[in-house]
């Protein structure tokens, strides 16, 4: 009976890694909102603002999965809508976290990036 329970809590963990690993491809950039209030340090005012944001940016990235120029334009939404709403410092580790997260999933060439982050930054 022990086996029996072990194989299949193996099999559920496996069942979930591959689940998630799935929706992570689906979404490039996929961040509860939950996570990004702590470690952005929402204000409360914030938090229903970057949830808004958050929630229409994974919408957007499902509508235009493997289209990379309206990715872009996606991506570019996003980051001005949050600069609205974060404080500089909250910004630079929401742009940091986008930037780590592009590097470690290859979703769109770096540079391609950073340059979004500057037309956004400057504008």
């Amino acid at each position: 009976m022990k086996r029996l329970m072990i194989v299949m809590a193996v099999l559920f963990v496996g069942i979930t890694t591959i689940v998630a690993q799935s929706n992570a491809e689906e979404i490039p950039f996929n961040v509860k909102t939950s996570k990004l209030d702590r470690y952005l340090s929402l204000r409360p005012y914030q938090t229903e603002k970057v949830e808004v944001l958050n929630e229409s940016f994974i919408q957007m990235q499902k509508e235009n999965r493997g289209e990379e120029e309206k990715m872009k334009q996606v991506i570019a939404e996003n980051l001005s809508g949050m600069k609205k709403v974060l404080s500089k410092v909250q910004f630079e580790k929401y742009v940091t976290l986008i930037m780590a997260t592009n590097k470690n999933n290859n979703i769109m060439e770096e540079a391609s990036l950073a340059d979004l982050v500057k037309q956004v930054k400057e504008k």
